[in-house]
């Protein structure tokens, strides 16, 4: 379990990835490397194969 808190340069990278459009997989591997284990986060992989099960087109406000 990680215990430290994100780095500020793991944050401007995750932030700089979203900004430049990075695919959604680096993006998640991103967080799951920064929150996965202390927030109990699914495998980027995982993640992506169950919002494809439970795609609404609605995005996480209708999810």
């Amino acid at each position: 379990m990680r215990k430290a808190a994100a780095t500020e340069e793991e944050i401007d990278k995750l932030y700089r990835a979203v900004a430049e459009r990075e695919p959604a997989i680096e993006i998640l591997q991103m967080i799951y490397d920064i929150f996965g284990s202390n927030f109990n986060l699914r495998p980027p992989r995982d993640e992506l194969r169950l919002a494809d099960r439970c795609a609404t087109g609605g995005g996480v406000a209708h999810g």
